[in-house]
């Protein structure tokens, strides 16, 4: 490589849009050669699944975690490094939605120290949830803390708004970022030319870091992997997300629901989106990845609500 390769990290909370955006972007870059990280906070990699293969386009996964933290960020520095015998034009990676972002600094001087600056680390893109931000932020400061270390909001799902709320998240976002342009979309349909930014990890030195050490109040989220023992049906999982949703910040995955066929399962809150599909070639993991409160008894509620609804039974992994 004769020239830097620029990295970009896409945030964003649980369920903003990040793999719509990031799915957009490729869109945009045919031609080109691409690297992408994908990072999940589950143990099941829901999010390759959802990337289309495309030539040029080489993917890699990372699970269990998230890529600030320090069981991942050694693994994420050397996935990255791994990516210069590819020779790529640029570096995408979508991290967890659980991204405590305070350790940029350190993670970006230690990639380009180890690459001799092979690898040039240009910013950070956060989608922000127009429709879920304001109730969230009062209560995750998670979310505030990959607002303040960003270089780019991608203020999605403004269709679903009116404008005195858009006005209300854009005030809330400059407030902690004013740096920061603000982009609005919807399904992270944005121009590549969004790409067209130069960060200054040093400005983030001067932040209180302090200030995001730990997960705050409800302590650090945990994930429930949920695996019916029994065949279901796309309607009875309907019936059980809309009893469940809710008490979770997430939930994402695929069920096999009949021979050849599965379903592709994702909620944000209460909102529930239920998709049949055939199966692929290559099967994604079968089971549903549950991301909830520390404090929530998931596995209870997953078994009781199950049972009620099918009259069977499920195994229940807590992580």
């Amino acid at each position: 490589m004769n020239h830097a390769v620029p990295v970009f990290l896409i945030t964003g909370f649980l369920g903003s849009g990040k793999t719509s955006l990031l799915n957009n972007l490729l869109g945009q870059l045919d031609g080109k050669r691409v690297a992408v990280v994908l990072n999940d906070f589950g143990q099941i990699g829901v999010d390759s699944a959802l990337v289309p293969a495309q030539d040029g386009i080489l993917t890699q996964e990372l699970k269990g975690g998230q890529i600030f933290c320090s069981c991942l960020s050694g693994s994420f520095v050397e996935t990255i490094l791994r990516f210069e015998a590819y020779q790529p034009d640029l570096v995408l990676v979508e991290a967890s939605g659980l991204s405590k972002p305070s350790p940029l600094l350190e993670i970006v001087t230690w990639l380009q120290d180890r690459s001799l600056h092979r690898f040039s680390y240009r910013g950070m893109l956060c989608v922000i949830d127009a429709q879920r931000y304001l109730p969230l932020s009062k209560a995750l400061m998670t979310l505030e803390e990959q607002v303040v270390f960003s270089d780019l909001f991608i203020l999605n799902k403004v269709d679903l708004v009116d404008q005195a709320t858009l006005l209300q998240v854009e005030q809330a976002l400059q407030a902690l970022q004013p740096q920061a342009r603000i982009v609005h979309s919807t399904y992270g349909a944005v121009p590549l030319s969004i790409l067209d930014i130069q960060a200054d990890p040093l400005r983030t030195i001067s932040l209180a870091t302090e200030k995001y050490q730990g997960w705050g109040t409800f302590g650090r989220p945990r994930t429930s992997i949920f695996i019916p023992n029994e065949a279901t049906t796309a309607i009875e999982l309907g019936q059980f997300l809309q009893t469940v949703a809710h008490r979770f910040y997430r939930i994402k995955g695929f069920l096999p629901i009949h021979p050849g066929w599965q379903v592709f399962i994702s909620t944000v809150g209460p909102q529930i989106e239920i998709r049949e599909q055939a199966c692929p070639e290559k099967l994604p993991p079968h089971g549903l990845v549950c991301i909830h409160r520390a404090d929530l008894p998931a596995k209870t509620i997953l078994a009781d609500a199950w049972h009620m609804q099918t009259g069977s039974t499920a195994r229940i992994i807590i992580n």
